[in-house]
């Protein structure tokens, strides 16, 4: 007589060991056979169908950032995109949309929770957005230009100062108060004295971290500690994480490490970052630290060797890159990252030349998995995540007859007599 509820999700393990999970879509004609007031085992079948996004997910949003709110919604913020050199908009304002699922991003309308135009000290360009939770206050990280030209730019917060995080004040813009361009701690030389941009926060051992990209020469990635009371303030000199030393890290005489993005997983802590020009030539790379390890050590990070998302592994997409990660409505973990659409024609009047202002960037999303070593399978293909023949699962229901009420509560339980 009780309700029937399945799972949603089966799980699928690889051969590394890993575990995802996937959903799963009942039979509906088994589930109307069951029959949960007359005992028996019933036999209900189902298709399992790892979670595939919307290519893409999210048109013309480059450098994207997902992330989970503590009232369960998703929110979406990236790059607004400059269409031509001379675009009177664009690069110049903080967007923000939420959506209870990360597929539903795709259609949410999206508002605008900061311009330029506010604050005459910062200017385009606004960059790289990134919705972060330091301690228990909600941050919007950005790049913005200070008040010497539109290319001197560096990075600044905006701190939610609503009443909760949650519903439509996140996306009311009276909610939220720019903090100014982040400051370093005197006599610190390097940190934010040169173009950086590209922030990302990193929580470790009780303690927080700001990452961001540097830009003395090469463009490299520098990292401090902040007090969570107070992020917009390193709290700590600046410490070089990683600066560009593989030939995958540079092209047309630039050499870029930049748009950091933090995952933990076995631990280990993993730190995602671009590298090279936003053409084709774009990719992730990868830092790891073990998990209690000082960040601020450069001895404790280790960079991999090669990418670990290039063009070749998005068939149809060029220059995948500045990824952010979330997790699923199943916990799987999930990269969310832009790149180009070969082909792509959608833009007349508008530049075309794979750069800064063709505003052909789109943003995708696909589930993060691991190989046998610990590190992130990145760009897997559906056939890949399942191979065909094993989508088919099943549930056994077997549903008792009872003998009435269970046993009695007989109360309390005298103790035993004690020993005189």
């Amino acid at each position: 007589g009780a309700g029937l509820e399945l799972p949603a999700a089966a799980s699928i393990t690889y051969s590394s060991g890993y575990d995802a999970a996937a959903p799963v879509l009942w039979d509906a004609d088994d589930l109307a056979a069951v029959d949960t007031t007359t005992p028996g085992t019933y036999t209900v079948g189902g298709t399992v169908t790892p979670t595939v996004y919307a290519d893409p997910l999210v048109e013309r949003r480059a450098d994207p950032d997902v992330t989970l709110g503590d009232d369960g919604w998703y929110y979406f913020t990236a790059s607004y995109p400059m269409t031509r050199p001379d675009d009177p908009t664009g690069y110049d304002r903080v967007v923000l949309r939420r959506a209870q699922t990360i597929a539903g991003l795709a259609d949410a309308p999206e508002v605008t929770i900061w311009h330029e135009a506010q604050d005459p000290t910062l200017n385009r360009y606004v960059w790289a957005p990134e919705l972060e939770k330091i301690g228990d206050r909600w941050y919007v990280l950005f790049t913005a230009a200070r008040g010497g030209g539109v290319w001197d730019i560096r990075p600044v917060m905006l701190e939610f100062t609503g009443d909760s995080f949650a519903g439509e004040a996140t996306l009311d813009p009276a909610s939220w108060t720019s903090l100014g361009q982040v400051q370093a701690v005197p006599g610190d030389t390097e940190a934010f004295t040169h173009f950086s941009l590209d922030m990302t926060h990193l929580e470790t051992g009780g303690k927080h971290y700001l990452v961001w990209a540097e830009k003395p020469g090469a463009s490299d990635l520098r990292i401090a500690q902040i007090d969570p009371a107070d992020p917009s303030r390193l709290v700590t000199r600046s410490v070089l994480l990683s600066t560009p030393t593989y030939a995958w890290e540079s092209n047309d005489g630039q050499s870029i490490n930049e748009g950091p993005a933090v995952i933990e997983h076995d631990g280990r802590i993993i730190l995602a970052y671009s590298a090279a020009t936003v053409d084709d030539r774009y990719s992730v790379g990868m830092l790891t630290m073990p998990v209690g390890a000082d960040p601020l050590d450069p001895a404790s990070w280790t960079k991999n060797p090669y990418p670990l998302l290039t063009t070749d592994d998005v068939p149809g997409q060029v220059g995948p890159g500045h990824n952010s990660f979330t997790v699923d409505e199943l916990g799987n973990p999930v990269i969310v990252f832009h790149s180009r659409t070969v082909g792509d024609s959608s833009n007349p009047g508008e530049s075309t030349d794979a750069g800064l202002f063709d505003p052909r960037r789109h943003t995708r999303a696909a589930t993060v998995h691991w190989d046998v070593d610990g590190l992130p399978v990145l760009a897997m293909t559906p056939e890949e995540q399942l191979p065909a023949g094993l989508e088919r699962v099943e549930a056994r229901v077997v549903v008792s007859e009872t003998d009435g009420p269970g046993p009695v509560d007989p109360g309390p339980v005298a103790p035993d007599p004690v020993d005189p």
